[in-house]
């Protein structure tokens, strides 16, 4: 099974190869903290940020945050979803026994894929929001498997018709949303067929142009500048 954010366009091989470091566990814990200090801000009665603790640059991110969002009512943080392997989005109820890793509540299910949709909830269609701490933008929200997983499984759990996805980049204070969904439209037909695709991108390299903005380009035996 492979989790929502590690659904890649054109090749899952860097999760394969992916290697501990410092500076990448370092961003982790910026990244965690702030979504925690978010949510807890998001989800309160009061509406009043905490920064005890809070180090720069995330404090900076979370004024920002402060600045550029009020929390709608119907709000969901950090909400646990999964797919099946079907024709059409099919929602999975899942737990998470161990950070990031996902397994049916029903033990008969099989998922396809799984993971959080960090903040869901209710408009005109359902907004499903992935919140984003790094320093590159990702490409229009429509085209990001990641959070096309996120929202037909949302969408499904909600029993609605239509998402909109989007991706809120911390560092600037700013959404990037995508256009709506629609269920039986062709954008939503080929929307999913992009996620069931990523779902099942085979685990080995699968080198092309793509590789020369692959941060893992230099561990992978068949990236072409290294061949």
């Amino acid at each position: 099974m492979r989790s929502f954010s590690k659904l890649k366009a054109l090749c899952a091989w860097p999760a394969e190869i992916e290697k501990p470091s410092p500076r990448r566990d370092d961003a982790a814990a910026l990244g965690t903290l702030f979504h925690e200090r978010a949510e807890r801000w998001a989800l309160s009665f009061d509406g009043a940020m905490d920064y005890s603790g809070v180090p720069e640059p995330v404090a900076g991110w979370l004024r920002r945050l402060v600045k550029s969002w009020t929390p709608p009512p119907g709000l969901e943080c950090e909400v646990p979803l999964g797919l099946r392997d079907a024709p059409w989005p099919a929602y999975v109820p899942v737990r998470e026994p161990r950070p990031h890793e996902y397994e049916p509540i029903d033990k008969d299910e099989v998922l396809m894929t799984a993971g959080r949709a960090d903040w869901v909830w209710p408009g005109v269609a359902l907004n499903v929001c992935d919140v984003k701490t790094g320093a590159y933008y990702l490409g229009p929200p429509e085209q990001i498997r990641q959070v096309l997983a996120q929202g037909f499984a949302a969408a499904e759990r909600a029993c609605v018709r239509s998402f909109r996805p989007g991706i809120y980049y911390a560092r600037v204070g700013l959404f990037d949303w995508g256009p709506v969904l629609e269920k039986g439209k062709p954008e939503w037909e080929k929307a999913w067929e992009a996620v069931v695709t990523a779902a099942k991108l085979p685990k080995k390299p699968l080198p092309g142009a793509w590789c020369l903005t692959c941060f893992s380009k230099r561990d992978c035996r068949e990236a072409p500048e290294g061949a």
